[in-house]
C-alpha cells in the first residue's frame, strides 16, 4: 500500500536538447503561467 501526502506541489520534468531540470510547481498555477520562467531555466 502506497500513501502520499499532499503538497501541494506537482513534480514537473523539462527535457531540452542539452539539458534536463526536475522542478516543483504549485498545484493551483497552470504550467502556460509558469512556461517562460521554465524556459529561462534551460
Amino acid at each position: 500500500m502506497s500513501t502520499a501526502a499532499t503538497t501541494g506541489f506537482c513534480r514537473v520534468t523539462v527535457v531540452a536538447p542539452d539539458s534536463r531540470i526536475d522542478v516543483a510547481l504549485p498545484e493551483d498555477i497552470a504550467v502556460a503561467d509558469v512556461y517562460p520562467e521554465l524556459l529561462r531555466l534551460t
